[in-house]
């Protein structure tokens, strides 16, 4: 397809349980160029799909910082569909929200992709206290019949830092 002067393209997800071949990454909130460079080796790979983690911009309040990630982020727009998950720098903000049309309720949703079900997941806050956010990833899992099953979020699990460290986060999740 061709937007003005620039060309991309994009396929289709296989029928049924086909291969996917996909590219996850996050926190490029610091450095627009370094972003611009890791994304334009990643479109090289020509992905089926890439997934951020979060924390895409410094302050996602600041509408001054959405254009340099667009700008970085765009070789893989080009060639992939883009599923972001929130991060705490990206603030909640409306231009998180306006910029992606995302499935369910855009801060946790889900989606099938050839032979996998991909989870999104808002690590923001008490998540493992987020009731309506567990009862729904619960039912969701429990109704997927795909053979690979993904989960992501921003905030790791597991960390050598005793006050980043989520392992009460782990053992609920890894009870459902």
């Amino acid at each position: 397809y061709r937007v003005g002067d620039r060309e991309g393209r994009f396929k289709t997800p296989p029928k049924g349980d086909g291969p996917v071949t996909f590219l996850l990454y996050g926190d490029t909130r610091s450095n627009p160029k370094i972003h611009g460079k890791v994304a334009a080796l990643m479109a090289k790979e020509t992905p089926d799909l890439v997934l951020h983690s979060g924390d895409l911009v410094a302050d996602g309040r600041n509408p001054e910082h959405w254009p340099p990630f667009f700008d970085s982020a765009a070789p893989l727009f080009r060639v992939a569909p883009f599923y972001p998950a929130l991060g705490n720098h990206d603030n909640d903000a409306a231009q998180y929200f306006d910029a992606f049309v995302l499935p369910g309720n855009e801060r946790y949703y889900s989606f099938d992709y050839g032979s996998a079900h991909f989870v999104i997941l808002d690590s923001n806050g008490r998540w493992r206290k987020d009731e309506r956010q567990l009862r729904w990833l619960k039912d969701d899992l429990a109704a997927s019949k795909k053979p690979f099953k993904f989960a992501v979020y921003h905030h790791p699990i597991a960390s050598s830092s005793r006050s980043k460290s989520r392992v009460a986060d782990a053992e609920s999740l890894y009870a459902l």
